[in-house]
């Protein structure tokens, strides 16, 4: 399971409304879920942790989140089916 802190993490900076934070939470979740097997969720936070780089026209952002996917090969190959 992600720790606690990492959820208490996605909390805090969606409370401050710091974006950047956000993104790094949510990737740092999907990382979590992916390490876990768990592509589906960690699809979904990844997914979340790219929309708000977007939103922030943070292209290195986004790059760092499609790596991400790509580095898990059973999360890329689930998201080709969802894309």
């Amino acid at each position: 399971m992600p720790s606690l802190m990492d959820k208490q993490h996605l909390k805090i900076v969606r409370t401050e409304g710091n974006l950047r934070g956000e993104r790094d939470a949510l990737g740092n979740l999907g990382n979590a879920y992916a390490s876990l097997k768990d592509f589906e969720k960690a699809f979904n936070y990844f997914e979340k942790a790219r929309e708000i780089s977007e939103e922030m026209r943070d292209y290195r952002g986004i790059g760092d989140v499609l790596g991400n996917i790509g580095k898990v090969p059973r999360c890329s190959e689930w998201a080709r089916g969802k894309v």
